[in-house]
């Protein structure tokens, strides 16, 4: 009987986890709140608002950073732009490698934690 019973509320914890999971992803699908506004208790009226705000301006930004780099590269001779375009490379593969390690020891870190679990079981 009391196995059943622990049975039962581990199967409740899980069942809440995966609600406040399920939750938190909703939340995250519907838009996020930037610094430095993320942490009042906004209404849910105001979190759209802000949320639409501020979709609009990184809009915006990401506009004007496109602009501004089609202007600077107009100015650049075809050396400079070439320079330019290897140091972009060795850049985003700097952001490829960063993130595969990031993924490896993420990968790393879920494996060891299910070894634990494993033995805390047994």
């Amino acid at each position: 009987m009391k196995r059943f019973v622990m049975g039962l509320c581990v199967v409740m914890v899980v069942m809440m986890s995966l609600a406040a999971i399920a939750e938190e992803k909703a939340d995250k699908a519907k838009g996020h709140v930037y610094a430095p506004f993320n942490n009042l208790k906004l209404t849910d009226e105001q979190r759209e608002k802000v949320i639409a705000i501020q979709s609009k301006i990184r809009e915006q930004i990401k506009a004007l950073e496109q602009q501004e780099h089609e202007q600077v590269m107009a100015v650049l001779t075809d050396e400079q732009k070439a320079e330019f375009a290897k140091s972009e490379e060795e850049a985003a593969a700097k952001r490829r490698d960063y993130a595969k390690k990031y993924q490896e020891k993420k990968k790393a870190e879920e494996a060891e934690k299910a070894k634990e679990k494993e033995k805390d079981s047994k």
